[in-house]
């Protein structure tokens, strides 16, 4: 299949008969029973590799939103989609079974995934990180602690979407689906402090591109109001003396 742009995008094949399918490899009949692997060996290369079918990871859970969850496991942080609203929270230890696929900045992520609360333990504290440091590739999908200057605040959809800036790095925070529709608007100028996912990288054009998705509206502290003598107040006021 091609897109508008004559650009391959992927393979599809018609069948007619059911009997066109023959099953030449049965998945697993537990699949929580399947060896684990670790998050940074997915998707590598490998001369034995059984592509195609289900992996098992165990980490614990960083992020929960609507129906992805990230978690970490001691090699790398990872996406987790699913077809349903996960019951987990940050701190729970849980096994994952689904299907590998390269998500966004083709990092790996694990899809039509199946989730299976096994323990508990201490939520993970955010990484400190200014914007700039979270462009790094290691750093995407890890929960991270960032400082930084609001420019604007819209709502997209019903959607909170905060747009901001910390020294030269312009990078935009926003919820997960279905999360938190409520938040207040803030001023813009006022120096945050958030808390959230960083998913940062090279977009399609070759340019650094940075997203935080936030939790809820604790993930946002203002740490100081905009100071009050401002250019939008300073031209107003030339305006008064103008007339």
């Amino acid at each position: 299949k091609w897109n508008a742009k004559r650009q391959f995008s992927k393979v599809m094949l018609r069948v007619t008969l059911g009997s066109d399918l023959v099953v030449l490899q049965r998945g697993a009949a537990d699949p929580f029973g399947l060896p684990a692997l670790r998050v940074a060996d997915l998707l590598q290369f490998r001369t034995d590799g059984d592509w195609g079918h289900r992996v098992r990871l165990h980490g614990t859970v960083i992020f929960v939103s609507g129906n992805q969850l990230f978690i970490r496991d001691d090699t790398d942080d990872i996406q987790v989609r699913t077809d349903a609203t996960i019951a987990a929270q940050p701190g729970d230890q849980v096994d994952v079974v689904g299907f590998p696929a390269r998500g966004r900045f083709s990092r790996a992520v694990i899809e039509n995934a199946l989730v299976r609360n096994v323990g508990h333990t201490e939520a993970p504290e955010p990484v400190n990180l200014l914007p700039a440091e979270a462009l790094a590739d290691e750093a995407y999908g890890s929960l991270t602690r960032m400082q930084a200057t609001l420019l604007s605040f819209e709502r997209i959809k019903g959607s909170p979407r905060l747009l901001l800036q910390a020294s030269n790095v312009v990078f935009s925070a926003r919820f997960g689906p279905g999360e938190e529709r409520e938040l207040s608007p803030i001023e813009p100028g006022s120096l945050l402090a958030l808390t959230g996912i960083s998913l940062g990288g090279l977009n399609v054009d070759g340019q650094k591109d940075l997203q935080l998705l936030l939790r809820s509206a604790s993930d946002i502290q203002v740490l100081a109001s905009p100071p009050w003598w401002n250019a939008s107040r300073t031209q107003r006021i030339a305006s008064g003396f103008a007339l």
